[in-house]
This record gives structure tokens, C-alpha cells and sequence, in this order.
């Protein structure tokens, strides 16, 4: 327990999402009074969502295979040119261009994109599959959080035309991410033995989407997501995938 809340508590994302809900739960009851009181099963829909809201994020958008761009040293590839295709890395790409001994290969949008983005989805998720135990890239984005909680609040409030239903319902958001956060470090941290059987078998789990296939086993702090939707297996139910750690491939 004390590894997990070194690790945790000197990440500075947690202090923001802290001060952040801090921040909404001051300002909302200030501003509003009780509404806190009177509509607080909001603080609830969070809970009833995540399993879900994990399961199309973490497979349909943290997943999302990009493809890749590099620059590589044309020799190692022998004769090639512009419009040539080669095997390189376990993937197929096409050479793009040849420029002072360097040849521009890629494949997919990857070859289209920016290099923020590019550079962006690494730190969003493929670098946390590639390195499953480095402790920043447990971690989110501080970018991709707080646009989250932007996007949650704007869709509350043009659900409901509230602005004190959005500010609450955005403050469950930020509470539940926090927790959100805790639960994934402690699935990648050796020494945190979980206190449930229910949390034991989420650890388990969430390893498994790492290290035997990465297209299974998708909820974070629950699976119910993988239940419903099908993507719970059984150990031995699922192949040994080879790209649990290049899931850009």
C-alpha cells in the first residue's frame, strides 16, 4: 500500500483532478445551494456508465491503430525505392520517400498525421502496452483527462439545459476518474495485493489484456462491459496474442 500511494500521490495529474473537484464541489453548492442534496443520484451515473464508457474508449479509441511513420537507414533495406513495399518490424510498409540516406517509410493514416499525434497516441496508450510497468505511462495525459471532463460537462449540459446538473454531474466524473486511476495503478503495481476477491480478479484480468491478448478484457475498475459485450474469456479461452505489446501493428 505505501508503493501504491508513493506512486500515486507524486503523480502531479492527481493533485489537478483533486483541486479540480474540489473546485467544482465548492463552486456548485456556493452557486446553487442544495443541489447537491437534491439531485444526488447524479453522482451516481458514473458508476452505472463506466463499465461501458471504459469498454468503447479503451478498445475503439486508445486501441485506435494508427499505423506507423519512421526514418530509417536506406541500406538496410538494399535496393528500394518510392512506391516499394518492404517487411520491416513485423508490419508491412511503403517507402515513402529517400532523402540523404534516409528513407521516410510508414503505412496507414500514421503517414498523414502530424507528429503531435503520432507522438500523442504513443504517450495516450501504445507506449503504456509496450512498457506495461513504467509508471508515467500509467497515467493519462493531463491533456486527454481535462478534455474529457470538458466533453462530459458539454454533453450534460446539452442534455439538460442545467448548468448546476452539468457542474455536478462533471464533479461525479472527476471523482470517478480519480478512483479510475488508482484501480489501473494498482493492476500494474506487483507489491499492491488487491482487497477483494472482485478487485483480485480485475487485476487478473487487466494483466491478461496485456500479456496473453490485448483484444480481450477490456474494463479498467469493471468488467461488466467485457460480460455483456463478449470480451471475457477464460485463460485458456484465449490465444496467445503476438502484438500485446505493439498494438499499433
Amino acid at each position: 500500500m505505501k508503493t501504491m500511494l508513493k506512486h500515486f500521490f507524486s503523480h502531479p495529474s492527481i493533485w489537478l483532478y483533486i483541486f479540480i473537484l474540489m473546485a467544482l464541489l465548492i463552486y456548485t453548492s456556493s452557486i446553487y445551494g442544495n443541489v447537491l442534496i437534491t439531485y444526488w443520484w447524479i453522482m451516481f451515473i458514473p458508476i452505472v456508465l463506466a463499465p461501458f464508457f471504459e469498454w468503447f474508449v479503451h478498445k475503439y479509441i486508445l486501441h485506435l491503430k494508427i499505423g506507423k511513420f519512421k526514418e530509417v537507414d536506406v541500406s538496410i533495406f538494399g535496393d528500394v525505392k518510392p512506391g516499394d513495399s518492404i517487411d520491416f518490424e513485423k508490419s508491412r510498409y511503403k517507402v515513402l520517400s529517400i532523402e540523404n540516406g534516409l528513407a521516410k517509410i510508414g503505412f496507414g493514416m500514421a503517414t498523414e498525421l502530424p507528429e503531435f499525434i503520432r507522438n500523442g497516441m504513443y504517450i495516450l496508450h501504445y507506449g503504456h502496452h509496450e512498457n506495461p510497468n513504467n509508471i508515467k505511462l500509467i497515467f493519462a495525459p493531463i491533456t486527454f483527462s481535462v478534455g474529457l471532463f470538458v466533453s462530459m460537462f458539454l454533453t450534460a449540459y446539452l442534455i439538460t439545459f442545467r448548468l448546476d446538473i452539468a457542474l455536478l454531474y462533471t464533479s461525479a466524473v472527476v471523482a470517478y476518474y480519480i478512483y479510475y486511476e488508482w484501480v489501473h495503478l494498482g493492476h500494474h503495481v506487483a507489491e499492491y495485493n488487491p482487497l477483494t476477491n472482485w478487485s483480485n480478479n480485475l487485476k487478473k484480468a487487466h494483466l491478461l489484456h496485456h500479456y496473453r491478448n490485448e483484444n480481450l478484457w477490456w474494463g479498467i475498475t469493471n468488467s461488466l462491459g467485457d460480460y455483456v459485450l463478449g470480451t471475457y474469456k477464460k485463460h485458456e479461452e484465449a490465444p496467445q496474442s503476438e502484438s500485446t505489446m505493439d498494438i499499433n501493428l
